[in-house]
């Protein structure tokens, strides 16, 4: 995916994934368009790239649009189903309200059970595992101490 995009449509990836945070983009859309020079249809175009890429998710704007790409990828059969729960009744979600959700959708509470499952399953922080910098620390195979230190009259 990233091969097939233009030498701007680079940049502005590289101007984006530089404006990350834990995997977040945290940045307003018109800033990294006053950043990049770029407008903003363009930018748009290269964040659903990204959030594409594996893992899916990473560059999202928020909680809900990370889960809404990786259900669309995971689950596109029930797609509709979750981008509805996630949009319209976060915070009976958030809450465990099953019965309200059931009820404000006007579908079983079967069907609700079944959704959060495949919502608990997605991943809130995709990219967390590259974002760890205590992953990145080398561990030596040897390690050199300076135990004493000889004074000049000691060698001679």
């Amino acid at each position: 995916k990233v091969s097939k995009l233009s030498e701007v449509e680079k940049n502005v990836a590289f101007e984006i994934m530089g404006n990350l945070e834990d995997g977040y983009l945290r940045i307003p859309i018109e800033e990294l368009e006053t950043l990049a020079g770029i407008e903003s249809a363009v930018i748009e175009k290269v964040i659903k790239v990204i959030q594409r890429l594996d893992p899916p998710g990473f560059a999202a704007r928020n909680l809900v649009e990370c889960l809404l790409v990786q259900a669309e990828i995971k689950y596109p059969q029930n797609y509709f189903l979750l981008e509805r729960i996630l949009t319209i009744t976060l915070k009976d979600l958030e809450a465990h309200r099953y019965k309200d959700i059931a009820r404000k959708l006007k579908i079983m509470e079967k069907e609700v059970l079944n959704a959060v499952a495949q919502i608990t399953s997605l991943d809130p922080h995709p990219g967390q595992e590259f974002l760890d910098p205590s992953r990145y620390y080398i561990i030596p195979d040897a390690e050199i101490v300076e135990i004493g230190r000889a004074s000049c009259r000691e060698r001679v």
